[in-house]
């Protein structure tokens, strides 16, 4: 799937216009009607994507890759929804024009299956990823991001997966740094 979609705007009415001329454009690289939903949630009740957030790019073996965050929802046995926030990867060859790969880095899916009241210790949220080529070998990327541990987790962590040269998650650490009630 490649999408790229192309809108000018022309700032008015902003202080400094004048001098300065702002007139850009931006490209519409996906909607959230645009992606499929993950596999982990064939068969939960009323999965959609509500929001794609939090994009992060490197040039990594000759290619884009962007990783960004998906806001994924869900009813659980038709109680509360529920935000099952997710990492996705998008390549390209240019930087503009943009092909959906796959989800990467996904949170329990039971948080679509169980009744919050039933969730024990896991990860329900991973979001906000930020990428970088790993310093120490240069055919594998560090993928920080933000998660959500548990229902009364109030306080969230910082996790590191690394992701090798064939987009494949040799590494996962979803508390690489602890959040504490202190934070």
């Amino acid at each position: 799937m490649v999408l790229s979609f192309s809108t000018s705007t022309t700032a008015q009415t902003q202080p400094f216009y004048d001098d300065f001329n702002f007139t850009w454009t931006y490209l519409r690289i996906f909607s959230p009607g645009d992606l499929p939903l993950p596999a982990s949630m064939n068969g939960v009740v009323n999965p959609r994507i509500e929001a794609i957030y939090s994009p992060s790019v490197v040039k990594f073996q000759g290619k884009y890759l962007m990783f960004f965050g998906l806001s994924l929802y869900c009813n659980p046995n038709n109680g509360p929804d529920v935000a099952r926030d997710t990492v996705a990867l998008a390549e390209s060859n240019d930087g503009v024009t943009w092909q959906f790969k796959k989800y990467i880095i996904e949170p329990d899916a039971r948080t679509c299956t169980l009744p919050r009241n039933q969730w024990g210790v896991f990860t329900y949220q991973v979001h906000d990823p930020s990428v970088y080529i790993d310093p120490t070998n240069p055919n594998q990327l560090l993928v920080f991001y933000t998660t959500v541990i548990s229902n009364n987790d109030n306080f969230g962590h910082i996790g590191l997966s690394k992701i090798d040269a064939n987009q494949t998650v040799v590494f996962r650490n979803d508390t690489f740094m602890q959040g504490t009630t202190i934070l």
